[in-house]
């Protein structure tokens, strides 16, 4: 009888840990400290000993001359042990500038949804980095990551606009990246309409800059009615880049 109930208690365990997944949000600084110093090798170390299952990075450089014409998320991928995937936001010396995804799961569709930024005119976009993702236990989920304009709330506001009309019909859909906005903003208070992120009764741990960080711009956000939920939440206090990487714990429902 005892063997038994231990067999169960082991199957409810695995089965609960089988529910649970990891994933993070990096701004890499095109790979490089505040010092502007590489660090990529680092970034790539502690990614891989966090043990998460998925990382939106932004602000990354694929074979760019500035850092050393590396193809930069091949290389974090191999280092961590996950696949690597990427979308630009433009050219940018010698090769591209846009975002990132690792993953140890299957992406069954990547897209590069585009967003414009002000002033209008100029006609300038930046990348959204799209991925249909199905888990090991065949369960899907879509995540999206975002880095959108650090000059104008007004343009933040635009492009939140275009992301939550684009994005409107996934129901489990992780929205995550550097939102250039703060907690208590108005752009962060609009999102909040249609995305939870983790609850917390403290004040939410700042993300940059990542020496004595002062602000928390850099979320994880999920859509209200998914079959997902955040159960933990924190800020990896790392010195590689100029923000500090968010992770989080999700479960299925």
């Amino acid at each position: 009888m005892k063997l038994l109930f231990g067999l169960v208690l082991l199957l409810c365990s695995d089965l609960a840990t089988a529910q649970q997944f990891k994933i993070m949000t990096y701004n890499i600084h095109h790979g490089a400290d505040v010092n502007n110093q590489s660090t990529l090798d680092s970034m790539g170390h502690f990614i891989q000993e966090s043990v998460v299952d998925i990382v939106g990075l932004q602000e990354v450089d694929s074979v760019c001359h500035r850092s050393g014409a590396i193809d930069q998320p091949v290389r974090l991928g191999a280092l961590a042990g996950m696949d690597a995937y990427f979308t630009r936001h433009f050219p940018y010396q010698g090769g591209a500038y846009g975002q990132g995804l690792l993953t140890t799961q299957r992406v069954t569709r990547l897209y590069n949804l585009r967003l414009p930024v002000f002033p209008l005119e100029d006609e300038k976009e930046v990348s959204v980095l799209v991925a249909d993702i199905k888990s090991s236990d065949r369960k899907k989920l879509t995540v999206a990551v975002v880095h959108l304009d650090y000059r104008s709330s007004e343009s933040r506001m635009h492009q939140i606009d275009l992301l939550l009309d684009s994005l409107n019909g996934i129901k489990n859909l992780v929205l995550m990246g550097d939102f250039n906005a703060y907690p208590d903003s108005p752009e962060m208070q609009k999102l909040a309409r249609y995305f939870d992120q983790f609850k917390t009764d403290r004040e939410l741990p700042p993300s940059f800059p990542a020496e004595e960080p002062d602000r928390r711009i850099d979320f994880i956000l999920l859509k209200k009615g998914s079959d997902l939920k955040i159960v933990n939440e924190v800020v990896n206090h790392v010195p590689y880049s100029d923000h500090l990487p968010v992770t989080a714990t999700l479960e299925w429902q």
